[in-house]
């Protein structure tokens, strides 16, 4: 019994760190993406030259910027309307209206990011068309099919 908690030990062991993303194979990955959290809250980066390529609603916000972060979440803790910690809590298990929280950047805000709070993913081409089409679909569209904005 013991020798099967250390054998499965060593396994669990393996699983808890990230791999060094410079032995990562990047053949066919040629987007780099990062997955940012903080706190309860998490969002994904983008290169705003793909974003402006593949999307037909943040094409716009895309131009002449260099990144865009997406972040999803409760409508009310997005805008402002409510930071309360109840709010908060409420907004895990009953959310009133989900939001798309689209932040876009000049420069680099990776520089800005705890390096401990990301993580770089790679993906295809292919694969980045589909992750910018699929945010494009998750969005409310007003009648003259334009996204809704939820002003603060």
């Amino acid at each position: 019994m013991k020798l099967f908690i250390v054998v499965v030990g060593i396994f669990l062991t393996a699983c808890t760190s990230l791999p060094d993303v410079k032995k990562i194979p990047k053949k066919n990955l040629t987007h780099e993406i990062h997955f940012v959290y903080e706190k309860w809250h998490t969002s994904i980066i983008i290169p705003a030259a793909s974003v402006e390529k593949h999307s037909r609603y943040f094409n716009e916000i895309a131009k002449q910027k260099q990144y865009i972060r997406f972040g999803y979440g409760d409508g009310d803790f997005f805008t402002g309307k409510n930071k309360s910690f109840f709010s908060g809590a409420k907004a895990l298990v009953a959310s009133d209206y989900s939001a798309v929280q689209v932040l876009d950047y000049y420069s680099n805000p990776l520089e800005e990011i705890p390096e401990e709070t990301r993580v770089p993913l790679f993906i295809s081409e292919k694969r980045m068309k589909k992750l910018i089409r699929y945010m494009d679909k998750s969005i409310a569209l007003n009648k003259k099919r334009l996204p809704i904005s939820l002003k603060a």
